[in-house]
């Protein structure tokens, strides 16, 4: 076999090599072309479904002559504004005011009277001394020993009406420090008869009389008439 021989027979070879790729390429596009399709098709019905169920924007464009619509947003209103504009047919039964009814709503009371309210006066007065141990009854041995000391420092005596109107007074001896509650005038006037180691009480002691046995005095309104008449 001459080289020319042998020269024809390659090119021969490798032109039957390139027509046989061209084929198989050929083969497989022709193959592949129908997956292609499919997807496609698929991808093309998607988009149609999107675009078929998507909220449709409609642009409204207004008249050269219209005047601008100015959008009025509506603000949930409040307690107060409510009820300057409510009418009262609207309102409900129970939270409507009752014609002449009085109002619940009392003063409170000054700040002194809350830290320091107003002790009892009267008897209830004396009811809460003698509850706190600052006075007791007074017996008949308190009254003798301030009648003698009256009479030691009072040459003149004492009135023979005394025991007679000393009688009606209840008696209380003093014991500590005290006030003298109010109100004790008139049928509710008493004796106080101070204990050796009482201070003199304050307050006003109205138509009662204090009898302080260190001086043998009497101090009060009636003072006069109990130790004269």
């Amino acid at each position: 076999m001459n080289e020319q021989q042998t020269v024809g027979e390659e090119k021969h070879s490798r032109g039957m090599r390139v027509v046989v790729g061209a084929l198989v390429v050929l083969g497989l596009a022709l193959l592949n072309a129908d997956w292609i399709g499919r997807n496609a098709v698929k991808a093309a019905e998607a988009l149609w479904a999107d675009d078929v169920h998507a909220p449709q924007h409609v642009v409204v464009t207004p008249a050269p002559d219209a005047e601008p619509i100015t959008p009025v947003a509506h603000a949930p209103a409040s307690r107060a504004t409510a009820g300057a504009g409510t009418d009262a047919a609207t309102v409900p039964a129970e939270a409507r005011p009752t014609p002449g009814a009085a109002s619940t709503d009392a003063p409170a009371p000054p700040p002194l009277a809350r830290l320091y309210p107003m002790p009892p006066s009267g008897r209830e007065g004396l009811v809460a001394l003698v509850r706190s141990g600052v006075l007791r009854p007074a017996s008949g041995a308190d009254l003798a020993y301030w009648k003698m000391r009256y009479a030691s420092n009072n040459p003149g005596g004492i009135g023979p009406g005394f025991d007679e109107h000393i009688r009606r007074l209840p008696a209380y001896v003093v014991l500590g420090d005290m006030e003298i509650p109010g109100g004790l005038s008139g049928a509710n006037a008493v004796a106080f008869i101070l204990d050796t180691r009482a201070p003199f009480p304050t307050g006003d002691p109205g138509h009662s009389v204090i009898l302080d046995p260190a001086g043998g005095t009497c101090t009060g309104a009636i003072c006069r008439m109990l130790l004269r008449d």
